[in-house]
């Protein structure tokens, strides 16, 4: 009995303890509601055109099969965040604001820390606008940017951004 209980007893052990890895975290528009997917599990993240259902953000595992998709219309803010997938709790913590959004001349955004980094990208991933804020408010001018749905990057946190 003593001999089958050490046998066990790693078993247990490595069951109950948690590795942090990052996770990619969307937070779905009409609900709130954050869903978690670890790096781990995601070989290739795709942006494409998806008929009536309009740009979608498609998640593929390290094999290349699908595991999960979404209309971005439906997608409040996608980031990462280290920790557990069973330990996500209230990952919805950010302070940064976005504004206006959709915007046809300049976004606002407020709740950056000095020296972050905001970046602008196309659905198609090509970057457009790399700057190294220098206060907590910054404006960004996008009027040069055609009419589109971006993505604006802040440190870990992306955000969705229509330009009209």
């Amino acid at each position: 009995m003593k001999k089958r209980l050490l046998m066990i007893l790693p078993l247990l052990l490595g069951a109950m303890m948690t590795v942090a890895e990052t996770n990619l975290i969307i937070t779905s528009a009409e609900t709130g509601t954050d869903l978690p997917y670890a790096l781990s599990s995601i070989g290739k993240i795709s942006f494409a055109e998806n008929g009536s259902f309009g740009q979608t953000i498609y998640l593929y595992n390290p094999s290349g099969d699908e595991i999960a998709h979404r209309n971005l219309s439906s997608i409040a803010k996608i980031y990462f965040k280290e920790g557990t997938i069973d330990a996500v709790e209230d990952v919805n913590t950010s302070v940064v604001r976005v504004y206006p959004n959709p915007t046809a001349e300049t976004i606002h955004i407020s709740g950056l820390q000095a020296g972050q980094t905001v970046r602008i990208y196309t659905l198609q991933g090509q970057m457009l606008t790399d700057l190294n804020v220098k206060s907590e408010e910054t404006e960004v001018d996008v009027r040069a940017l055609p009419n589109d749905s971006y993505l604006l990057q802040i440190g870990s946190e992306v955000f969705k951004l229509i330009k009209q």
